[in-house]
């Protein structure tokens, strides 16, 4: 009997590879482009130093875990301190999130080992999505932004970039990242921290006069993040709408797999601007499951394409937060419900993060007999 078959029903209740699709892994094959200026020219060759201190033993998924786990030692701390996005932690704080950053960036780019799988990009991606969120969350306390719409605008942004970039590469099959992407950003992230960490945090509330307006710097730091932001969303769709007939995809299925993303969006908006336990208040909570559910949605797409199997526009993962917009906007509930709802959410994008993570490991790895974090010894093996 093979390992599969012997598979226990929690596993196939929550399987989200088709048996018939598992083959396909075996003709993985990754194909990408970085145009980032400080990627190719200082990044790389910094990145194949530091590469070079990491034991070859080391599997490419522990490397990006190993990272991983400083952005969420990064986001404790911050929260920690700053739980409501506004309020000013220890100088070191700041600087031990662009060191922590820093790290993360530095072991995601440096992986080695020879070890190139499907996983391996399911891994990178899912530690990205995620930290994306965490960033978000410490980007927003660093700049003083509060429980308030600006950061909510910016978990947005943040994430519906990642959604495009994702969302071309499923129909194209190569992701493309411009000029400015993760690299700069990240960059400019760390660079943030470091200001904050010297100057303080209140800093980010003065006012300048830009062009006859008067506006705070931390709006400032968000509008000016968001150009990059939308070029790339912009590049996306740009690429996608010229693509369309080329493939057995029409223009209905092409941009219809936007709608997982567009809807939870927009039911965020109208819950939040409904919501009579003001939703916005508790950003740990609320910003989580949104970021969560997002990396959520990104990584079944990201499976999708790797196995070759349709995306669907109805992910019943969302319906949580469709329920929260439809019973705030019509007043439903009362203040004291709606919050523990949304606990109720921000627990159910956690587990349904971990469910879909550690089913899609065990699928993989069993199938294509391969460690999660260890490299095994196939020679080894077959010997005995």
């Amino acid at each position: 009997m093979s390992k599969r078959a012997e598979a226990s029903a929690w596993e196939k209740l929550f399987r989200y590879v088709d048996e018939k699709d598992l083959p396909n892994l075996k003709l993985y094959a990754y194909h990408g482009v970085d145009r980032s200026i400080i990627a190719n020219h200082v990044g790389q060759p910094f990145w194949r130093w530091v590469v070079e201190f990491l034991p070859l033993t080391m599997a490419a998924n522990l490397v990006t875990v190993v990272g991983f786990a400083f952005m969420v030692a990064s986001y404790a701390l911050t929260a920690f301190y700053v739980p409501s996005l506004t309020g000013e932690a220890p100088w070191w704080v700041y600087m031990v999130n662009a060191l922590c950053l820093f790290i993360y960036q530095t072991m995601d780019a440096a992986r080695r080992t020879n070890t190139s799988s499907p996983l391996g990009e399911l891994v990178d991606h899912g530690c990205d999505a995620l930290t994306t969120t965490l960033m978000a969350l410490t980007v927003a306390s660093s700049l003083q932004l509060g429980p308030t719409w600006v950061a909510q605008y910016a978990i947005i942004m943040s994430m519906a970039g990642f959604y495009a970039a994702q969302w071309e590469e499923y129909h194209t099959g190569v992701l493309d990242l411009g000029i400015f992407n993760v690299t700069e950003a990240q960059l400019s992230t760390m660079g943030l921290y470091v200001a904050t960490a010297l100057l303080g945090p209140s800093v980010w509330l003065q006012t300048i006069t830009v062009f006859g307006y008067t506006v705070q710097c931390n709006h400032l730091f968000i509008a000016l993040a968001t150009f990059p932001m939308l070029q790339n969303i912009f590049s996306s769709v740009y690429n996608m709408a010229k693509r369309v007939g080329e493939g057995a995809d029409g223009l209905v299925a092409v941009f219809g797999r936007l709608f997982p993303f567009l809807s939870l969006v927009a039911a965020s908006v109208v819950w939040a601007n409904y919501s009579k336990a003001d939703v916005l208040q508790h950003p740990q909570l609320w910003i989580g499951s949104f970021g969560l559910l997002c990396g959520n949605i990104i990584g079944r797409m990201v499976l999708a394409r790797v196995v070759k199997q349709a995306f669907h526009p109805i992910q019943p993962l969302l319906f949580s937060f469709y329920i929260g917009a439809a019973l705030s906007l019509v007043g439903a509930w009362s203040a004291r419900v709606e919050y523990a709802f949304l606990v109720g959410c921000y627990v159910q994008s956690i587990l349904g993060y971990y469910l879909f993570a550690h089913s899609v490991v065990h699928e993989i790895t069993t199938y294509l007999d391969i460690g999660f974090l260890t490299i095994k010894n196939k020679r080894s093996k077959k010997a005995n």
